[in-house]
């Protein structure tokens, strides 16, 4: 069972590759917050044919979305995270979930110090490589695309990224 933020969602629609969620993972949890922020329109263009692919996965119903209260969770404690980090960690614990995924690395933090496996967008990316989903150019294309969209990956994991790449 995974859980996920909105961040990887979005960034996998941007890259046209929101299917690797369901490739990989089969179904994928979202809270209410979580929800609204992947269908929100800023208007551009771009921005639709995301919500397009996440609405379309929602209807297929391998996006599922699931209510969940923090004000009586720990989580709510945790004053460095949104409303959505916090549903989305708060969900996790809820349902016992195998896998989070969650790029703000705060809210992974306090996602790991309640046991929670926590990972990002590129973990995403790495795993479906690893399962022969995506080819060796393919993940460097999207590792470069995800940069250029605004993904924050620093020059010294994306270049140890790629090391580990090229050795495989």
């Amino acid at each position: 069972m995974v859980v996920s933020d909105s961040s990887p969602i979005i960034y996998l629609a941007k890259l046209g590759r929101l299917d690797l969620l369901k490739i990989l993972y089969r179904q994928v949890f979202v809270s209410g917050s979580v929800q609204k922020e992947l269908i929100v329109s800023d208007r551009s263009e771009e921005r639709d044919i995301e919500i397009i692919a996440i609405k379309r996965a929602m209807d297929e119903g391998w996006i599922k979305v699931r209510q969940v209260d923090v004000k009586n969770s720990l989580i709510i404690s945790a004053p460095e995270l949104s409303a959505a980090d916090k549903e989305t960690v708060e969900l996790s614990r809820k349902m016992n979930s195998e896998l989070t995924l969650i790029d703000d690395e705060a809210a992974r933090r306090v996602a790991r110090n309640i046991g929670i496996k926590a990972r990002g967008t590129v973990y995403v990316l790495l795993s479906a490589y690893k399962r022969r989903k995506i080819g060796k150019a393919e993940l460097k294309r999207m590792l470069n695309r995800l940069i250029a969209v605004g993904f924050r990956l620093s020059p010294e994991i994306y270049s140890s990224l790629i090391e580990e790449i090229e050795r495989s």
